[in-house]
């Protein structure tokens, strides 16, 4: 597990804490973190997000988060088919925080971009 903040829009106005999930080496999987209540956001809620406290760390964030996330999550019975495999919907108290996609073999497939997003954060943990 790993977190960054991703600043986008056409001045990096927009301003997103995002957890990623993966094995070290790769993510597959990714949503966004209410900095305050520790909580992922539900797709579609994500301009109601408290803002990040100017104190935060993200160290601090991510070992608070640890405990709490993977026994929260789930991954809901819902299976979207795709062109090259499937798409499987992230749960989290009922409601669609993100997604987990598979290939035709089932296995889970990166999401190079994320990855990158976190390297290029300057806020983020771990290094």
């Amino acid at each position: 597990m790993a977190i960054y903040l991703h600043r986008h829009g056409p001045q990096g106005e927009r301003r997103e804490l995002k957890v990623l999930l993966g094995d070290g080496e790769r993510v597959y999987a990714r949503f966004q973190l209410d900095p305050v209540a520790l909580e992922p956001v539900p797709i579609g809620l994500e301009t109601f997000v408290s803002a990040l406290p100017q104190s935060a760390s993200p160290e601090a964030l991510l070992r608070a988060l640890e405990p709490l996330v993977p026994e929260a999550l789930a991954l809901s019975s819902v299976v979207v088919p795709e062109r090259a495999g499937y798409k499987l919907l992230l749960v989290f108290e009922g409601r669609i925080v993100g997604e987990l996609r598979l290939d035709g073999a089932l296995e889970p497939v990166p999401a190079a971009k994320w990855l990158e997003e976190w390297r290029e954060s300057p806020w983020r943990f771990p290094e």
